[in-house]
C-alpha cells in the first residue's frame, strides 16, 4: 500500500467520499469530474480513492488533476471492494462517510442530498438510488438487469416499504464514521460480493433506520462495466459469500437459494450434488463460452432456449461458489433451527380504528403481528428475518393488498349496509379489486352497465 498526496487536504471536511475503483481510469475521471460540479450549497467534502490492483493509468491520472475538493488515493494490491473500502475510511477524516462506485455517475445534487438526508435523520443509513443510464440496447442480458435495478429503486421509493438487509447497497450510500466504527466496518471475508448485504444485516441488528434518498441520484454505467460473461462470475462469487452468510448468519440460511437448491429430491438433483463438488475444472470453458452460446441462442430466436439455458448456467456458477465454501456439509444448510429466534407478535384489532392500531405499531415496533376485524383474524404480517420491525407506514399498504381487500370488504359491507358476510362475498365486483387490466375493467363496466338497465 503506498500513500500518496496530490494537494493540500481541505481543513474542515464535512464529508468524505470514498471511491474503491480496478481499471476504470476513464469513468473514474467522470465521476470526479461530477463530484467537481456538485451543487453551490453542497457542504465541503474529500474523495478518498482507493486504486484496488490497477493496471491501466489511474494513478497518472489522479496526480494530473485539479479539483476544487482535497483528493488522495491509495493502493492496494486487488484485495476486493470490501477491504478497499476498508482502507478507504482509514484515510478519509470526516465524520460523514459516503460510498460512491467508480461506475455511478454522480448528479450535482448528490453529496448535498445525503447530507441532507442526514440532517433530518441522524444515525441513519442512507441509501442513494444509482439506476442505469439511459441507454439504448436490445439485447436480452442488458434488458434483465435494467429491469432489476429499475425496479429495486422503485420498490425502495414506495413510502410503505419495508426494509430489509437486501436493501443495503454500497454503490450510493453514506452513514457517519461512528456508525461505521460501532458496527465494525464491511467484513473482509465477503471479498467481492454480498458484503453490503452483511453490513446491512449487522445495521439491522443495531436497529439503525434506513433512509432512502431519491434525490441523491447517481447514474449507473453498468452497460460499460458488466457483460454476460462478468454475470457468471458475479454469480459464482455471490454463492461463495451466501455460504459464508449461512455459516455466519445461520438464521438466515433458509432463505438463501444454496440449500433450497441443492436439497431437491429426485434423480437429477442427486447428480448435481454428486458431480458439482468435481466440476472445478469446468468453470472457466463455462464462463468463456455459456456467453456466446446464448448470443447464438438468442440471434436464433429462441427467447425461452435463452431463458432456460441462462437459469442452467448462472445456477451452475452459483452452486460451484456455493459448494468450494461448504463441500459435502451443503445438504445440512437450513435444515435446523441455529439461530433462529421466536418473534414478539402484537395482537392489533383494526375494528378499533386505524390510527390507533398504527399508534400501537409505531410504539411497540413488533417482528411480527396479527391483524384482526372485530375479533376476527383477517391478516399476518411475519416475521423476516433481517427485516426492519413494522411500522405504522406498513399497515394501509397491506390492507390495500387486493387479496386482503377482497376479503375485508364483505366483513366492512356486512358491518355497515347489513346483510351477512356470505351474502356480499358472492358480490361479482370483488373480484374485480386489484384488476388493472383495461380491456378486463372494459367489460366489467358494460356489464354493470346492462345490469343498471336490466339488460
Amino acid at each position: 500500500m503506498t500513500p500518496e498526496i496530490d494537494t493540500p487536504p481541505a481543513p474542515t471536511p464535512a464529508i468524505s467520499v470514498v471511491i474503491p475503483s480496478h481499471n476504470r481510469e476513464d469513468l473514474l475521471a467522470q465521476v470526479l469530474d461530477k463530484l467537481a460540479q456538485q451543487r453551490s450549497d453542497t457542504p465541503p467534502f474529500e474523495v478518498v480513492v482507493v486504486l484496488d490492483g490497477c493496471r491501466d493509468g489511474s494513478p497518472q491520472m489522479l496526480a494530473a488533476r485539479s479539483d476544487p475538493f482535497a483528493l488522495r488515493w491509495i493502493e492496494m494490491p486487488g484485495v476486493g471492494p470490501s477491504m478497499a473500502r476498508n482502507s478507504g475510511v482509514r484515510e478519509t477524516r470526516a465524520e460523514l462517510l459516503l460510498f460512491i462506485d467508480d461506475d455511478v455517475i454522480p448528479t450535482d445534487a448528490l453529496v448535498a442530498e445525503h447530507a441532507a438526508a442526514h440532517a433530518r435523520s441522524p444515525g441513519a443509513a442512507v441509501i442513494g438510488p444509482y439506476p442505469p443510464e439511459p441507454v439504448a440496447y436490445g439485447d436480452r442480458f442488458r434488458l434483465n438487469v435494467r429491469r432489476w435495478w429499475t425496479a429495486h429503486f422503485e420498490a425502495l421509493a414506495k413510502p410503505s416499504v419495508r426494509f430489509t438487509y437486501r436493501d443495503l447497497l454500497t454503490g450510493n450510500l453514506s452513514m457517519t464514521r461512528a456508525l461505521w466504527d460501532a458496527v465494525g466496518g464491511l467484513d473482509p471475508q465477503f471479498a467481492r460480493a454480498r458484503e453490503d448485504w452483511e453490513l446491512g444485516l449487522r445495521l439491522m441488528e443495531h436497529k439503525v433506520p434506513f433512509v432512502y434518498a431519491p434525490k441523491a441520484l447517481g447514474w449507473h454505467q453498468e452497460h460499460l462495466t458488466s457483460s454476460q460473461a462478468s454475470a457468471f462470475r458475479r454469480a459464482k462469487e455471490e454463492g461463495r459469500s451466501d455460504a459464508l452468510m449461512a455459516i455466519k448468519h445461520p438464521q438466515l440460511a433458509a432463505g438463501f437459494s444454496v440449500p433450497r437448491q441443492l436439497r431437491k429430491r429426485g434423480l437429477g438433483a442427486s447428480l448435481r450434488r454428486a458431480l458439482l463438488p468435481k466440476m472445478g475444472p469446468l468453470d472457466g470453458v463455462i464462463m468463456r463460452l455459456g456467453p456466446k452460446l446464448l448470443d447464438l441462442v438468442e440471434w436464433g430466436g429462441l427467447s425461452g432456449m435463452r431463458l432456460r439455458l441462462n437459469g442452467q448456467l448462472t445456477r451452475y456458477c452459483y452452486q460451484r461458489g456455493a459448494i468450494e465454501v461448504l463441500g459435502r456439509k451443503i445438504t445440512q444448510f437450513g435444515t435446523g433451527d441455529d439461530g433462529i429466534v421466536l418473534p414478539s407478535v402484537l395482537e392489533i384489532d383494526i375494528a378499533e380504528g386505524l390510527e390507533q392500531a398504527e399508534e400501537r405499531l409505531a410504539a411497540m415496533r413488533p417482528s411480527a403481528v396479527r391483524i384482526h376485524f372485530a375479533g376476527v383474524e383477517i391478516a399476518t404480517l411475519p416475521h423476516s428475518p433481517g427485516a426492519e420491525p413494522w411500522n405504522a407506514r406498513h399497515l394501509r399498504a397491506l390492507l390495500m393488498r387486493p387479496g386482503l381487500a377482497r376479503k375485508l370488504a364483505p366483513i366492512l359491507a356486512a358491518r355497515h349496509f347489513g346483510g351477512g358476510e356470505g351474502d356480499w362475498k358472492r358480490v361479482e365486483a370483488l373480484g374485480m379489486i386489484g384488476v388493472s387490466d383495461f380491456v378486463a375493467q372494459l367489460h366489467e363496466g358494460h356489464r354493470q352497465w346492462r345490469r343498471s338497465f336490466g339488460n
